[in-house]
């Protein structure tokens, strides 16, 4: 395969398949796509855990907000701490 994400006959399934965000993951989907499951167990398991993995994501995305404000928060009061110490010594 190219470092484009072509291989000398076109795109592969995999650069199509392939939006993750790291090595760690681009591996992981790799394997699965050369080594896919058999048992329907098995993929009900998967199906769930990318499932679960989605929600959790969405959630995190949802507080993104309220986490900024509140580590901005945190910054100044700590500033400010900081500040008041230095000024009256």
């Amino acid at each position: 395969m190219l470092a484009s994400g072509k291989s000398k006959e076109g795109l592969s399934l995999l650069s199509i398949l392939d939006n993750t965000k790291s090595p760690l993951g681009r591996k992981l989907l790799r394997t699965w796509v050369l080594r896919p499951l058999l048992k329907e167990s098995e993929i009900e398991l998967r199906t769930q855990g990318v499932i679960l993995a989605n929600a959790q994501m969405e959630v995190c995305a949802d507080d993104l907000p309220n986490t900024y404000a509140h580590a901005h928060a945190n910054n100044c009061l700590h500033r400010a701490h900081t500040h008041s110490i230095h000024t009256h010594k």
